[in-house]
């Protein structure tokens, strides 16, 4: 088989929590239907206490539409205790990821969570792997 479908490039990370979110390099790698991103952003202090999911979003592909997450990890995340979320998952048919704590109760990490979470900038860095149908 050929390998013709190949490309890279930059994407713009973005939360849904209306704060500000400083992006110091992000980047794709599209293998045929399989996306590689990693992303370096730099989240601002979180105020709101919305109990919406956190999430990254502007993913640069859509994600497939089947019953199959894609995932990764965050490899760093400042002075923020990451040890209590579940690695990022991927929405099928959609742009972003989000969280789950890592408990008995296994419930989203709302914006309100990372409310308490953040204080200042607290830097993010991340991998993700997912599967696209384009």
């Amino acid at each position: 088989n050929l390998l013709n479908d190949y490309e890279y490039g930059t994407w713009t990370p973005t939360t849904n929590t209306g704060q500000g979110l400083s992006i110091t390099d992000a980047q794709y790698t599209k293998i045929g239907k399989m996306v590689f991103i990693s992303f370096y952003v730099t989240l601002a202090t979180i105020t709101s206490t919305s109990t919406t999911s956190f999430r990254i979003e502007g993913l640069p592909f859509t994600s497939l539409n089947e019953n199959v997450y894609g995932g990764g990890s965050i490899s760093y995340a400042g002075t923020m205790n990451f040890n209590d979320f579940t690695p990022p998952l991927i929405v099928p048919n959609g742009t972003y990821a989000y969280h789950h704590f890592n408990d008995a109760n296994g419930a989203t990490v709302t914006i309100a969570n990372m409310n308490t979470l953040t204080s200042g900038a607290v830097p993010w860095l991340g991998q993700y792997i997912y599967e696209t149908s384009a």
